[in-house]
């Protein structure tokens, strides 16, 4: 067992930073939590939000070459609501890449960074968080399996409850190198899902992606606790009154 400071990794992990996009603010996504949507979203995200056990749930919205999409929107509100209430979340969104490498490095590397912001100031673990941990991930293909040890182990110490809100990951569907390197974080993911429940203390992880678009990596992913949301609308309403068809999104 080892004694670590969060202050400590947060130093250790800094040149992550380096593979990081620049991240898109909810706020200039959705300038706030209110946005109206389908009845069966709205539900379906209801269901997801109030359950209290692990699950996975996507949004798949009509294609838009447009980034951020209408898509964007409901991850948007749902992050600012999650930050209204001070829930812990992890959230990103994915641009169409604009290189071939550091796509998939800017997605585990974002989420190992920000979990790490979410750690007690001082914890205990098995698992070896020492500098060299962090100095082997060096955005090298040959690096994933080990940054993919370190993001696992980190899921291990989150709090409680835990949501992961991610955006546009159907992008690096388009990717020639590091597509397959994608769906085995995304059943990483998939495997804390279903293991948290086991926990003890128990710990829920509810996870949400949102896609204007079919997803191919999504597809691949077991059905267990994945629920799987068909928009028909194109555009989600934001602000204003709801309309036939339509209620406030809401967590």
């Amino acid at each position: 067992m080892g004694i670590y400071q969060k202050d400590q990794l947060e130093r250790d992990s800094r040149t992550l930073e380096e593979c990081i996009y620049l991240r898109l603010d909810p706020l200039e996504v959705c300038q706030g939590s209110q946005i109206f949507a389908e009845h069966q979203v709205v539900h379906a995200i209801k269901e997801w939000s109030t359950s209290t056990t692990s699950q996975i749930l996507w949004i798949l919205g009509p294609l838009d070459r447009n980034y951020p999409s209408n898509l964007s929107s409901i991850a948007a509100a749902l992050i600012n609501a999650a930050d209204e209430a001070a829930i812990p979340t992890l959230h990103l969104f994915l641009d169409w890449p604009s290189d071939e490498r550091f796509p998939i490095f800017n997605l585990l590397y974002s989420l190992i960074r920000q979990i790490i912001s979410l750690l007690p100031e001082q914890f205990v673990s098995p698992v070896d968080f020492s500098p060299e941990k962090f100095e082997k991930l060096n955005s090298q293909m040959e690096s994933w399996e080990a940054g993919l040890a370190v993001l696992s182990s980190l899921l291990d110490l989150a709090p409680p409850l835990l949501l992961i809100i991610i955006d546009g990951i159907d992008h690096l569907d388009y990717l020639s190198v590091g597509s397959r390197d994608v769906g085995n974080l995304l059943r990483l993911l998939q495997r804390h899902v279903w293991d948290d429940g086991d926990q003890k203390p128990k710990k829920t992880l509810k996870i949400l992606f949102t896609t204007a678009g079919n997803c191919a990596t999504l597809n691949r992913l077991d059905e267990r606790s994945l629920a799987i949301i068909r928009m028909t609308e194109s555009k989600p309403r934001q602000m204003g009154k709801s309309r036939a068809g339509r209620s406030e999104v809401a967590l």
